[in-house]
């Protein structure tokens, strides 16, 4: 307990939550075992690399829009160019001149919009190159947010996709004085079930837990895992009628089910 607690003083003075929540634990004489860390970093480090990818992608958005600028003060400029020589060209012709002054001028607007040409072709390309780029890092990005907030082992949501849902829906629930319901459930001797048959049926059955409340859920239902064994429902426009009834057929459809292991049978 003393290392912990000097840990929490020390290390954790960057996370003030993380550092509390640790600190609540050694309060309470808890100790830590595996899936307390695990859920304590599923809450606090869940994201963190996500937030470094999404860093990264925006300094390469930045630099392909800064050289996207770049090509366009330059097709500006040329432009401007381009303008003027043809402004030339005209102020010639009328003042009237020789053949081959005409011939000298038409050379002139024929390099000048060969050029231009050029410029326009590079231009598009670029332009063409960094909206693929631009797209490809979208997707990147879509996909590491979804990572973010997903629980790997269950699909559901996890808990700071969870919280931040919670947070979105009570406001909402307040603004519109709509129902808002949640519901709480855990797995009762969730660590027996580890202890005698190990982590691999453990996680089938948070599956199969995981897996029997989307059954019961509508489209504007959020199914998050909380944490460990414990899940949630959030419920927006649903009263505490539905909840209830939600909650009782979900529990009598978890009860009655028998899992067999294959292996033994």
């Amino acid at each position: 307990k003393r290392l912990s607690r000097r840990r929490s003083n020390c290390t954790l003075g960057r996370n003030q939550a993380l550092r509390d929540a640790v600190d609540a634990r050694i309060a309470a004489g808890k100790t830590f075992t595996g899936e307390d860390n695990a859920q304590l970093h599923e809450q606090f480090f869940t994201g963190l690399g996500a937030s470094a990818q999404i860093v990264l992608a925006g300094e390469k958005i930045a630099r392909d829009l800064s050289h996207v600028v770049s090509f366009l003060k330059e097709a500006e400029e040329r432009s401007g160019d381009y303008g003027r020589t043809l402004e030339s060209a005209a102020t010639d012709l009328n003042r009237g001149v020789s053949p081959e002054q005409i011939r000298q001028v038409v050379a002139s607007l024929a390099a000048a919009t060969l050029d231009m040409a050029n410029h326009n072709q590079t231009l598009n390309e670029q332009l063409k190159k960094s909206t693929k780029e631009i797209d490809t890092l979208r997707t990147s990005l879509d996909s590491v947010r979804m990572e973010s907030l997903t629980d790997s082992l269950t699909g559901l949501a996890n808990r700071r996709m969870f919280d931040e849902t919670l947070r979105m829906r009570i406001e909402e629930a307040r603004a519109q004085n709509s129902e808002l319901s949640l519901i709480l459930c855990d797995i009762d001797h969730f660590k027996r079930f580890n202890d005698t048959w190990g982590h691999h049926t453990g996680d089938q059955i948070l599956r199969f837990l995981a897996s029997a409340m989307q059954g019961y859920a509508r489209p504007d239902h959020l199914i998050a895992r909380y944490g460990g064994e414990e899940f949630a429902m959030i419920m927006p426009r649903a009263d505490l009628k539905t909840a209830t009834q939600t909650a009782d057929a979900l529990r009598t459809a978890i009860q009655a089910k028998r899992l067999r292991r294959r292996s033994t049978n």
